[in-house]
């Protein structure tokens, strides 16, 4: 049986035994502190003649088996043969790993003479750091600091990282990165890179000093997309125009997928490079009109300038902020909400329980923005009350009602307002009959409102009496004497109640039948035309008072009534002749009593 033969034996048969171990620190150890011996313990434990096998198929305590243990442990690389040390430099080389006399951190400093190590540490001073097992036979580890020329060479499987620059590519527990920014992008696909590009393996400590996100006012170029982004607050935003930022930047490039995968919140996650949006507080500043602007809830809210102490505003496209708000995730613009406008309501309709309270809202900018409301009392959200209105109950009586209306848009950041909360709710009386008016309505006459009886106890009054549906000035008391003013006219009295808490109720009488009593006035009459046989005479009735007194006339002879004689002219007849006539005036009005007046006497009819 050939060594290769047997060999390949004792690795499959180690391969196949995997499963069982899979639960052993040894098989991926994770980086220990450089100069510590972190080889498994349950191999550096067993006795040093005893022909057993690692993982890869070394026999363990030899310099091959700590060797492949270091490359799985600390490179993220898996030994691809199994080889005496004196074979791994000829081996690697022809599958194609470079082999050189240059010493890199994590490379294997390789002995023709039959022994590898593993680089710590690659020295200003032309010396090297190595560790190793099984110097000189002795079966255990040692460091030691040699010369960079002692090895025969030095084999470069999967070398530590020495920079974390931009740009450069870089595997952290068996995954590939770019560093963007200090910060660690994920590797999806090298499709976006022309093809997979060489890296050196992150140390936990390398690891853990990148940036979460990548720097503010990084430039990413994605690919194949060729659009630009820049970094604002850990989210990448569309870059709208090269001259906002003075011409164009360099850029780093990255997939696509990075960016469509941005914000996830799992730090676990391979995409929890970048945020979706930019993180709350961010200041940007849009160019080239200067506005500045606060990250808030995704969206860009202008603030005032920027302090003169504190970091620096990100510069952004004014061109970026007039496209936030794309409703499509997977568009450039989306990484930006938009601003929604945000009018305070109003309230419409009585504050009184039992009544029905209507939101009113100007109109929201930009259109089509969805609506909720939500009622609060004194300030805190009433359950269930979440619709454009609200019925009063009985436990807002007391308390201020106001609404807050909140505006949500696809790609906006939601917005809100709170109207001007109400006066206290008022409660309603239990009783409130309708009043009577008691006594006669005549002139002179005294008439009292009865107010019936109201709930609950203590309701205090009002009046106002009135005249032919108009208020009475002065007329306020629960009594009121009728005036002449008040003939011929109908009274009403309106009571009003009040209590605190509770709101005022009015309420008004019946009329009163039609006020008698009154008193006409009115002057004399006189008599125009000449008294002669075929003339006519007109009486002149003179001002009565109040006005729209309705008139009657009868003319007299001598002081005897004549007869059909009962317009306001008369033509004189030869019966008159040699006698004086008059004219008497009767006016009427409803609720006064009738007044005659009669005129003089003319001289004789000639």
């Amino acid at each position: 049986m050939t060594a290769t033969t047997l060999w390949a034996r004792r690795f499959g048969a180690v391969l196949a035994a995997t499963a069982l171990f899979a639960g052993l620190a040894f098989v991926n150890a994770p980086a220990a502190l450089a100069g510590t011996d972190d080889y498994p313990t349950a191999w550096r434990s067993m006795p040093a003649d005893t022909k057993k096998f690692d993982t890869w198929g070394m026999t363990i305590r030899q310099c091959t088996s700590f060797a492949a243990f270091r490359l799985s442990s600390r490179n993220e690389f898996t030994i691809p043969f199994h080889a005496n040390a004196e074979d791994w430099g000829p081996k690697a080389a022809a599958l194609g790993y470079k082999v050189d006399t240059t010493p890199q951190v994590g490379s294997i400093a390789w002995w023709a003479s039959n022994h590898v190590a593993w680089v710590e540490s690659v020295n200003a001073d032309g010396t090297i750091t190595i560790e190793e097992y099984n110097y000189q036979g002795s079966a255990s580890y040692h460091t030691r600091v040699i010369s960079a020329s002692g090895p025969t060479g030095f084999i470069h499987f999967h070398d530590m990282a020495t920079s974390t620059d931009d740009g450069t590519f870089v595997t952290y527990k068996g995954k590939a990165y770019r560093i963007v920014g200090g910060a660690a992008i994920y590797v999806a696909t090298w499709d976006a890179y022309y093809g997979q590009q060489p890296t050196g393996v992150l140390s936990a400590a390398q690891w853990a000093g990148l940036n979460k996100y990548p720097s503010d006012g990084t430039f990413l170029l994605g690919k194949p997309s060729n659009l630009v982004y820049t970094i604002v607050g850990g989210a990448p935003v569309a870059v709208g125009s090269w001259a906002a930022y003075g011409g164009k930047q360099p850029t780093i490039s990255v997939s696509d997928k990075s960016i469509a995968n941005a914000g996830t919140a799992s730090p676990a996650d391979n995409w929890n490079h970048l945020r979706f949006y930019p993180a709350d507080g961010t200041r940007v500043t849009a160019q080239p009109s200067g506005t500045t602007y606060q990250i808030t809830g995704g969206a860009a809210l202008p603030v005032a300038a920027q302090p003169a102490s504190g970091a620096a505003a990100v510069v952004i496209s004014d061109t970026t902020m007039q496209k936030a708000g794309a409703t499509d995730a997977s568009s450039p613009w989306s990484h930006l909400r938009g601003t929604i406008t945000a009018p305070k309501p109003t309230i419409a309709g009585s504050r009184v329980v039992g009544q029905k309270l209507t939101a009113h809202t100007a109109a929201w900018k930009p259109s089509a923005v969805s609506l909720t409301y939500q009622w609060r009392r004194d300030g805190v959200a009433i359950s269930k009350a979440t619709k454009s209105t609200m019925t009063l109950a009985r436990a807002d009586i007391g308390h201020v009602i106001s609404v807050t209306v909140a505006g949500s848009k696809t790609g906006f950041r939601s917005a809100g307002a709170t109207s001007t909360a109400t006066v206290a709710i008022l409660n309603v009386l239990g009783a409130s009959p309708v009043p009577t008016v008691k006594g006669t309505p005549r002139v002179g006459q005294k008439l009292t409102a009865v107010t019936g009886k109201w709930a609950p106890a203590g309701v205090a009054f009002t009046y106002q009496w009135k005249r032919s549906g108009k208020s009475i000035p002065g007329a306020t008391a629960a009594t009121y004497t009728v005036s002449q003013a008040d003939a011929g006219n109908r009274l009403t009295v309106a009571v009003t109640g009040t209590r605190t808490g509770y709101v005022a109720v009015a309420r008004g009488s019946k009329q009163t039948a039609v006020v008698t009593g009154g008193r006409l006035t009115a002057a004399v009459p006189t008599v125009a035309g000449t008294p002669a046989v075929g003339q006519k005479l007109t009486a002149v009735a003179g001002a009565w008072t109040p006005a729209r007194v309705t008139l009657s006339y009868q003319w007299k002879r001598a002081g005897a009534v004549i007869r059909s004689a009962t317009k306001s002219s008369y033509v004189l007849v030869a019966a008159d002749r040699g006698k004086p006539i008059t004219v008497t005036i009767t006016g009427t009005k409803s609720g006064f009593t009738k007044l005659a007046q009669t005129s003089t006497a003319t001289a004789a009819v000639r």
